[in-house]
């Protein structure tokens, strides 16, 4: 520990009595002291001073009359007051003799030495060395106290965040931290770590890999303090800062006294030291692995997946390192992680059930703007730049979706990363939507030849810096793979360009859109879609969309799920489960229905590949469809007539429910049925042909149930926008049919946050109509999504009972969750 005295020169005499009385600190390495007579001959003092001023741990100030009246010792003075404020460190008084230290601002209230800020000369000591003993004691406690804690002025630094919200002051990283979607990567599969404790068990030795703005730097300052709470010897480096193996010891002293209190050589010889190496980024750095391997006991790497994959995967120095990865978030992390961001402006008397309803329609809107983790991942910096987004930065002139101004200040943020300035942005948005289209219209790898031949044409025709073309691609937006090739940093950011082309330039390029709308099924033709839509105030390309819709599946009717239409499938029933109530709290059903969502998220991302079946071809292009008229809706509504938004509500539905009526037709069935059957029998014959085969088409029809209950999901979450219940409700009034009375109601369920009693009145009205017609199908659906909804959410008292009156099922309170997140 580094103590400085600050005194007058008057007083010395003072100062060499209690360095000898400190003697037995330093002798056991606790104290390293400095003044201003070990100063060298010939150099500039007052610098000197002030440097070994910011490097101390605790600054001594020896108060007397010689030293309040000294304008050096005030400089002292004044100086260590703030660095105690913004650096933490420890400024202790000792009074020598009387004076008018208790007049001085800023010292009156510390605790001074000796005990009480009794003077030394007082006579009340009964020697003088009495009261250097307990100037002693007194030292001694700050030091034991202090032996290698965090400095404060580094925690600052460790627990700050980068989301700072204009109602969110004064938060720190403890506050939003959810535990990272972190994997154990071994012959390609992979592990789940829960915890940094579950981390550690994998391995003293560790290299964690991850894309930009995955977190990688947040992980690193939470396990820095996990372990320091640990009480574990820490410290954390950061790869950028590694020279010559000469430099390697001297590098993390240097961190260590930026870091902590304590004495560096005695720390040396703790056991168990870990240290965490942020931003490993070059092969050239790879040596200080050997240094750190003789001198730590647990090793932490972080480096970017770029780097991993160029530098590292099959470096010899990291063989015995185990691989870890960090993922994007699943839905139910990404809930957590808004519970805690919204909860930091909730009051204390608030309960976290009165934010269910406005947390589930955030989550809904940053869905429907991450799309799916390939398009922008699921990491907590984009979930909470989105929220931030929401809460304060919309746009006013709304040029562009509210949906699509998110992607544009994603963007804008991340080219103010690249150091582009204001006055340079528009340029290079422009560069960057020109380059998209040169990327989307090149048939084969995209090279740096291509990119300096794309470049020498763009600044023929336009006006842009040379600096800015640089900085987009040392800045990481313009982008080479291990392999060369060139692309934009993120799905995101070159669909949001491409998108802009289209919508800047649809007039000449609409047979390019109209080709483009006719495959939609294809994933990157889907996103480029919804990405022009963001731009665009061309209804012609709406319209175009619409008529391809409703055009991919015409010589179909739309199901109306009668009775009659449902029949086939009423002899599956005995086969679906009349009651799903849960036994599980409503957060651990919560979590498993999320955890599936993003089972089927990680599906549907995979690319579909084009049949020889057109009717199968068109039932994929007909849900693509309603995925893009959905992000339609939930971004452009207010810009449509009703008339419109009726439009493009019935043709989400229509086309759902045409489905609906290709796979449950009489005929379908049972060509299905018998082609399942057939395939059965070839490979396992049955022994009781008859029954097994009336079991099988039960089974088949009981999973043609399921798929009409997944698409009428399908067909809700396309229209699920609070704001548009008045259209959805007149568009199901008017077509009043079981199917469009089932998605009136799905969509209340969705969309209602909390249920109320004209909700249940509604149901109760559904029921009868459908216990009425006898028609089991729509009945059995209504019951089982109306009891997963109440298996996730927390419903008052009286409605619950209602509902299972209702259903006729027995009444189950809701169960509190087992474990607190």
């Amino acid at each position: 520990m580094k103590l400085f005295y600050s005194y007058s020169h008057e007083d010395e005499d003072f100062r060499n009595d209690i360095e000898k009385h400190l003697k037995v600190l330093k002798k056991s390495n606790l104290i390293d002291e400095w003044h201003d007579r070990r100063i060298s001959p010939g150099s500039k003092f007052n610098d000197v001073i002030r440097s070994q001023l910011q490097s101390a741990d605790i600054i001594l100030l020896l108060l007397s009359s010689n030293f309040l009246a000294s304008s050096s010792c005030k400089r002292e003075m004044d100086e260590a007051l703030s660095l105690s404020t913004k650096k933490g460190i420890v400024v202790v008084p000792i009074v020598l003799n009387p004076c008018a230290w208790k007049d001085v601002e800023g010292i009156s209230e510390l605790l001074a030495l000796p005990t009480d800020g009794k003077p030394v000369t007082d006579l009340e000591w009964s020697t003088r060395d009495a009261a250097f003993l307990d100037i002693y004691e007194g030292i001694k406690s700050v030091v034991k106290d202090m032996e290698f804690s965090i400095k404060a002025g580094f925690r600052d630094r460790v627990t700050e965040i980068e989301f700072i919200s204009q109602n969110k002051a004064d938060i720190n990283l403890d506050d939003i931290f959810v535990f990272p979607n972190i994997v154990h990567i071994t012959d390609w599969r992979y592990h789940r770590i829960t915890s940094f404790n579950e981390l550690w068990n994998v391995s003293n030795k560790l290299i964690l890999q991850g894309d930009d703005r995955s977190g990688k730097t947040i992980i690193c300052k939470k396990l820095f303090l996990e372990c320091l709470s640990n009480n574990v010897p820490i410290v954390m480096i950061s790869g950028r800062e590694i020279r010559s193996p000469k430099n390697h010891d001297s590098l993390i002293q240097k961190n260590f006294s930026e870091q902590f209190h304590g004495n560096y050589q005695l720390w040396r010889k703790k056991k168990n030291k870990t240290i965490i190496i942020d931003d490993l980024d070059s092969k050239s750095r790879i040596q200080f692995l050997d240094f750190a391997k003789k001198h730590f006991d647990r090793i932490f790497i972080v480096t970017s997946e770029d780097n991993y994959l160029s530098y590292f995967r099959d470096e010899e120095k990291l063989a015995n390192y185990e691989l870890l990865a960090i993922k994007p978030f699943g839905q139910f992390q990404q809930e957590f992680l808004i519970r805690r961001w919204k909860s930091l402006s909730r009051t204390v008397t608030q309960p976290d059930q009165s934010l269910d309803g406005e947390i589930e329609q955030i989550e809904h809107r940053l869905n429907s703007i991450i799309i799916n983790n390939k398009i922008v991942p699921r990491y907590p910096f984009y979930i909470l730049s989105i929220l931030q987004i929401y809460e304060g930065f919309m746009p006013q002139d709304m040029r562009i979706t509210a949906y699509g101004h998110c992607y544009h200040a994603l963007i804008t943020a991340q080219l103010a990363k690249c150091d582009i300035q204001k006055d340079d942005i528009d340029s290079a948005f422009n560069f960057l939507t020109e380059f998209a289209f040169d990327l989307f219209s090149h048939k084969k790898d995209y090279l740096e030849a291509d990119f300096n031949n794309f470049a020498l044409e763009y600044q023929k025709q336009f006006v842009i810096k040379e600096s800015v073309i640089n900085r987009l691609k040392n800045g990481k937006i313009i982008v080479a793979d291990q392999y060369g090739k060139y692309q934009l940093s993120y799905p995101f950011v070159y669909y949001f360009f491409l998108g802009l082309f289209f919508a800047k330039n649809y007039k000449q390029h609409n047979k390019t859109v109209e080709s483009l709308v006719e495959k939609s099924y294809l994933h990157d033709h889907r996103y480029i879609l919804i990405f022009t839509i963001h731009h665009t105030h061309d209804e012609d390309l709406i319209d175009t969309i619409l008529l391809h819709t409703m055009a991919s599946m015409e010589h179909i009717s739309i199901a109306k799920l009668t009775q009659g239409e449902m029949k086939p499938l009423v002899s599956a029933l005995i086969e679906i489960p009349s009651k799903i109530i849960s036994e599980r709290s409503v957060e651990e059903a919560n979590k498993a229905y999320k955890d599936q969502k993003d089972k089927i998220e990680d599906v549907q991302a995979e690319e579909y590949e084009e049949t020889e079946v057109e009717d199968v071809n068109s039932i994929y292009k007909s849900l693509k469809n309603m995925e893009i008229l959905g992000q339609m809706l939930k971004n452009k509504y207010g810009s449509f007539t009703k008339d419109k938004l009726q439009e493009i509500v019935t043709t989400i539905a229509d086309a759902g429910l045409r489905i609906v009526t290709f796979i449950t037709n009489d005929k379908s069935i049972r060509d299905f049925e018998d082609y399942f059957i057939k395939r059965v029998k070839e490979a396992e014959p049955l022994q009781d042909t008859q029954k097994m085969e009336e079991h099988l088409r039960r089974q088949f029809r009981a999973v043609c149930f399921f798929v009409i209950a997944g698409i009428l999901h399908k067909i809700v979450d396309s229209v699920q926008k609070p704001e548009l219940a008045e259209v959805v409700a007149e568009v199901c009034k008017e077509e009043n049919t079981p199917a469009y009375d089932l998605i009136d109601f799905f969509f209340v369920l969705e969309t209602a946050g909390k249920l109320r009693t004209e909700d249940i009145d509604k149901m109760n009205k559904l029921v009868n109509k459908f216990d009425k017609d006898k028609n089991k199908i729509p009945e059995r659906l209504l019951s089982l999504v109306t009891q997963d909804h109440l298996n996730r959410h927390n419903v008052q008292r009286k409605l619950r009972q209602r509902i299972y009156n209702l259903l006729n099922i027995k009444y189950r309170p809701n169960l509190k969750a087992k474990n607190s997140k």
